[in-house]
């Protein structure tokens, strides 16, 4: 009998018989056996490209929000634009929204706009128009307070003087600060804050 050879080992224990062959008590074709190995790795492979583009999309975020702040808009504003579509907004009215994000609200160089755009989609995420529901603030307070802590632990700090170490400022320590700035981020630094930032997002959105 011909057929392909990775089968045999999938019902081992049945026993062959010309075309036919015994599996749990029910004669079935080859033929039958070879479809269902067929099927079943169509779904596999489907699930599969699924799982792909699920992750192609979580990290086109994270790349829109550092290629935006390249182009020139601020931190506040890469972020949140980089989620203006699925959170209903138009990129005008997102980059209007965060213009005073920037540079560490107003660039006064406290809170990191993009840290501040962060709170604002995850606002968007959970909040509620009803000054009632406590349940939806509590948890958009519970989710910010825990992507600021994991913020903070890559750079030491989410005050934007802190970590960019200016005068009057003390300068802030993390692991990111000894990652190598990749060269199309030359120039503009905050693009990886802006990254890392929406990278934190996607965590929780997924």
């Amino acid at each position: 009998m011909t057929g392909p050879c990775f089968l045999t080992s999938r019902w081992d224990g049945g026993r062959m018989e010309g075309g036919w062959r015994e599996d749990g008590g029910r004669r079935i074709r080859w033929g039958e056996k070879i479809f269902s190995v067929r099927q079943d790795v169509f779904i596999f492979a489907k699930k599969r490209n699924i799982m792909l583009k699920e992750e192609m999309r979580w990290s086109s975020y994270a790349e829109k929000a550092a290629d935006l702040f390249v182009e020139g808009y601020n931190c506040g504003q890469a972020v949140l634009m980089a989620y203006a579509e699925r959170e209903g907004l138009s990129p005008e009215t997102a980059a209007r929204l965060a213009t005073a994000f920037g540079g560490g609200v107003g660039r006064q160089r406290q809170v990191c706009g993009a840290v501040l755009s962060l709170a604002a989609v995850v606002g968007l995420e959970t909040g509620s128009g009803d000054v009632g529901d406590k349940e939806s603030s509590n948890r958009a307070a519970q989710v910010t307070q825990q992507l600021c802590s994991e913020f903070k632990e890559q750079y030491g700090s989410i005050v934007c003087g802190e970590i960019l170490g200016l005068k009057g400022f003390v300068a802030a320590e993390g692991p990111a600060h000894q990652v190598p700035l990749p060269e199309k981020y030359k120039g503009r630094p905050c693009a990886m804050k802006c990254k890392w930032a929406a990278e934190l997002l996607n965590r929780f959105l997924e």
